[in-house]
Order: structure tokens, then sequence, then C-alpha cells
């Protein structure tokens, strides 16, 4: 792997470890909670603005584990 995109992967690490990162996931995750509950939604328009919100919350949540897949895979396209 190039050092470039090492140092790409090692600045998301550093920020994965911060307690920053951990307190914004923490607020993401309590958020969908909150957004997840149908019995609030007052109207289509509501629903579907929730729908979105949940979509970006889950690319959040998701984040951290998808750099980790894209690290695994570009080490193991190095040794092949």
């Amino acid at each position: 792997m190039d050092k470039e995109l090492e140092k790409y992967y090692n600045t998301y690490f550093d920020l994965f470890s911060s307690e920053g990162w951990k307190q914004y996931v923490q607020d993401a995750r309590d958020n969908r909670v909150m957004m997840s509950d149908v019995l609030t939604v007052k109207d289509g328009n509501d629903l579907f603005y929730r729908k979105g919100v949940l979509e970006t919350l889950d690319r959040i949540l998701n984040f951290e584990s998808a750099i980790e897949a894209a690290h695994e895979e570009a080490k193991d396209a190095e040794i092949l």
C-alpha cells in the first residue's frame, strides 16, 4: 500500500479512536432510536424526512466498519 493511502486510513483510525468520535457515534445511535419511532410521525412528508435521516444516520454508524473493510481489502490486494 502506498504511503498516501496508508496515511488516509491511519487518519481515519486516529479519528475512530478519539473520544469525540465515540461521542458522535453514540449521539447518532440515540438519534436513530428517536427517529425510528413511527408513532410520532405526523404525515407522509415527515415519514419521508425520517427515512432520509435514518439513511444518513445508518451511513454514519456504518462508516467505521466500511473504512476498516476497505483497509483490509487494500492490504489483501497488496499481498496478491
